[in-house]
Parts: structure tokens; C-alpha cells; sequence
């Protein structure tokens, strides 16, 4: 019987023909998938210096912004303009800022309390990084006077926090006395509640 005339496939021929196009496509692969990897580590070294200064040129507080945070004094610090204008924000005429007493008793009134007292205002300059801190205390009762309940407490908390720079750095009570706490429903009636509330800005020019 005479053979086929079609030549026969060569596996030795076909294995290097397989072989050598995965070859070609691990190369393409490494080379994009390095060349993405080199990016991020750009990106992730960008990042890092945008966000603490590492590896940037100092910036006074009169240049130009390097990183995050400084460039969020200087907004704040064009902004200021704004507030001394106003007279909004907690800026005196002498243009140094305060932790303002208007929306400390707004935020307890909206929270159903009332403000007792309060000490003075504690100021904590950064001169290196250029900002400072505020902090201040202040006592507060129900508006009935005496105890009140821990929801209303958290509610000015809440307040307070959702206002901008402001923070509560510190909270203390008491528990109210077994009489105050024997009314219906939960027994959360506290008194000698105490709390310190933290501002910080950018130094200004007339501190």
C-alpha cells in the first residue's frame, strides 16, 4: 500500500514552536507587569512624601505647600481673611482665634443641656510646625438642673465633633444619686459632667 504524500507533523518541531510563543508572552507579560509595579512604587514614594515632607524641601510658612497637612494650614490661612472680615469663626479684633463661647452653648442647647461653667482658655503653640492648640472645659446640667440623661451628653459630643477643627479631647461625670435614677425608664442619669473641648488652627499673625 503506497503511503500519504501529506508530511507527517514533527512533535520535536511543535513542542519549540509552543514553547518558544510562551516565551514571547512571559516577556510581554514581565514587562508590563514591571513596568506597572514601578509605577506604584513611584506613586506609594509620592504619596508618602506628599504626606509627611520626606525627602522635600522644608517649606517656611511663607512658600509654597509641600505636603497635605501644610497645605491644609494654607487654606485655612487664606480663609482667615474671610473670618477676621466677618468677625465669624472665634477671631478677636486682634486677630488671635478663641474656641467660640456662641457655638459651644448652641450645640448644648440643640443637645437639651445647659452650660453650667467653664474654665479658660489654655493655648498651646507649635512654633516648629506652625499651628497651635486650644483647649477648654465646660460643665454642663439638664435644663431642668441637676442630672441628665448620657444620651443628651453624647448628643453634644456628636455636636461638637461635626464642627470643623473642634474636638472632645476629655468626658467625665458622675452617676447621678439612686433617687434621680428611680424615674421610669433607663437608669443613664449622670451629673458633674465635665468635658474638654480641643481647637487647632495655623498660627495667625496677630497671636
Amino acid at each position: 500500500m503506497a503511503r500519504s504524500a501529506g508530511r507527517e507533523t514533527d512533535p520535536l518541531k511543535m513542542y519549540t514552536v509552543v514553547m518558544a510563543l510562551l516565551v514571547v508572552v512571559m516577556g510581554v507579560l514581565w514587562y508590563v507587569i514591571d513596568g506597572k509595579r514601578k509605577t506604584y512604587a513611584k506613586a506609594n514614594v509620592r504619596a508618602e512624601q506628599l504626606m509627611t515632607g520626606k525627602g522635600l524641601r522644608s517649606s517656611g510658612l511663607d512658600d509654597t505647600p509641600k505636603t497635605i497637612p501644610d497645605l491644609a494650614l494654607a487654606v485655612e490661612r487664606l480663609s482667615y481673611t474671610y473670618e477676621q472680615a466677618t468677625g465669624g469663626g472665634g477671631i478677636d479684633r486682634k486677630g488671635n482665634r478663641h474656641i467660640s463661647q456662641e457655638m459651644m452653648e448652641s450645640v448644648a442647647v440643640a443637645a437639651g443641656l445647659n452650660q453650667t461653667g467653664s474654665s479658660g482658655e489654655r493655648r498651646t503653640p507649635n512654633n516648629a510646625r506652625g499651628f497651635e492648640t486650644l483647649t477648654q472645659n465646660f460643665d454642663y446640667e439638664s435644663m431642668s438642673g441637676g442630672p441628665l440623661e448620657v444620651w443628651r451628653l453624647l448628643t453634644l459630643l456628636y455636636n461638637i465633633e461635626s464642627r470643623g477643627r473642634y474636638r472632645v479631647s476629655e468626658v467625665g461625670w458622675e452617676v447621678a444619686d439612686p433617687k434621680d435614677n428611680a424615674l421610669k425608664g433607663p437608669s443613664d442619669r449622670v451629673k458633674r459632667s465635665r468635658i474638654e473641648v480641643a481647637l487647632r488652627g495655623p498660627i495667625l499673625s496677630g497671636d
